[in-house]
């Protein structure tokens, strides 16, 4: 016989010999005083049937199982309508979101109600129209204004003057000009008859 190490219901470890899983169990069983129909040896989570070397047993209890149909109840969860109310459930400090929502509502509720009254109360406000403000002007300040408009009055009336000078001093320059070449030009014109009137002469002579 080999020894093999057993893991018992607690998580002890035993050191044990035995060839199958009956012979495991019934010294367990005597060893813990659990009876054997209540226990069960498997190895890599299977039942245990030929015993491998060199591999932990596990010992633990039997638990009854029921007739099955989770399955089915699953199956028919799906088809059930998505539940999308929460009003009913409580939040991490143990109060019901239906009461937790119902104080944010008014909280807001309150709130547009304030901007509300502030708003009836500025459009009932009388406006308030503003005063007049006695400007006093400054004798000395206004003297200087009217000088200064009337420099700039005789400055533009002096300006005008002054153009209106250039332009005649420029027409009669233009005009003397003109004069002085038509006197040229007659002056030329005669000698060139002359000249001609004399050179017919001699011609007549020769």
């Amino acid at each position: 016989m080999h020894q093999i190490f057993i893991r018992g219901v607690k998580g002890e470890v035993l050191i044990m010999e035995g060839l199958n899983a009956n012979e495991i169990l019934k010294k367990y069983a005597d060893q813990s005083g659990i009876p054997i129909e209540n226990l069960r040896a498997s190895q890599f989570s299977r039942p245990l049937g030929i015993m491998i070397e060199d591999a932990e047993v596990l010992i633990s209890l039997k638990i009854l199982g029921g007739k099955g149909g989770f399955g089915s109840m699953l199956r028919g969860q799906g088809m059930i309508a998505r539940v999308n109310n929460f009003d009913a459930c409580r939040d991490l400090h143990g109060r019901r979101i239906r009461d937790v929502n119902n104080e944010i509502r008014l909280n807001e509720w309150k709130e547009k109600q304030n901007d509300k009254k502030k708003i009836e109360g500025q459009v009932n406000e009388e406006p308030q129209i503003p005063k007049k403000r006695n400007i006093g002007y400054d004798k000395q300040h206004k003297a200087e204004v009217q000088k200064s408009m009337q420099d700039v009055k005789s400055a533009f009336a002096e300006g005008l003057k002054r153009r209106k000078i250039e332009e005649v001093n420029e027409k009669e320059v233009n005009e003397k000009e003109v004069n002085e070449k038509e006197v040229n030009e007659k002056e030329v014109n005669e000698k060139e008859v002359n000249e001609k009137d004399v050179n017919e002469k001699v011609v007549n002579e020769n």
